[in-house]
């Protein structure tokens, strides 16, 4: 008994080492593939090479499924972590506590179309001005001036943004939020 055993477990590993495929175990096996020593004639070989390649696709495909499900899964956990963050960071701000959370994130490696863009964080060199462009920064910077000294001066919209946020009709939404002040409690 034990030596059929043995035997079977010998057939099943010389099977192995005879196709030189684990293929089987990744359940994309062909059973038209010859072994790789009765191989003779040239239409065999072909024939051959042809079933690899429908093997080696198959292979492929299922590893691109499985790598989907774990990509989703990931992002998914990964959107869930970033709820809670902010959650977090709600409760923080209630209590008065003032911690960065790790915010965590894909690698450049799961992401390569990221791989070749650069984010203005990652440059450390000062960006070069032309003189026009310089010029033009200034022009642009002393418009902005003139326009906040003139809202400045403006009574009535300085008032208005003072008095009523800048809205001139109470919404019923805002009217929840306010808080009364003048109301004694009664005891």
């Amino acid at each position: 008994m034990k030596e059929e055993e043995q035997e079977e477990e010998g057939h099943v590993a010389e099977s192995a080492a005879l196709t030189g495929s684990c293929s089987a175990e990744l359940g994309c096996s062909n059973p038209y593939l010859y072994d790789q020593f009765r191989l003779q004639t040239t239409e065999q070989r072909i024939n051959q090479m042809i079933l690899l390649q429908d093997v080696i696709y198959c292979i492929k495909t299922a590893f691109n499924a499985d790598f989907e499900v774990v990509y989703k899964r990931k992002v998914q956990e990964l959107q869930r972590v970033k709820d809670r963050n902010r959650h977090i960071q709600g409760i923080m701000l209630e209590l008065g506590v003032e911690e960065k959370l790790w915010e965590p994130g894909l690698s450049t490696s799961e992401q390569p179309e990221r791989l070749l863009t650069v984010d203005d964080s990652e440059i450390k060199a000062e960006k070069y001005l032309t003189p026009e462009q310089m010029e033009e920064e200034e022009r642009k910077m002393l418009e902005e001036q003139k326009h906040l000294a003139a809202k400045g001066n403006n009574v009535r919209d300085r008032a208005l943004d003072d008095m009523m946020d800048g809205v001139l009709e109470v919404k019923k939404e805002n009217i929840l939020k306010m808080v009364p002040q003048n109301i004694e409690m009664v005891v």
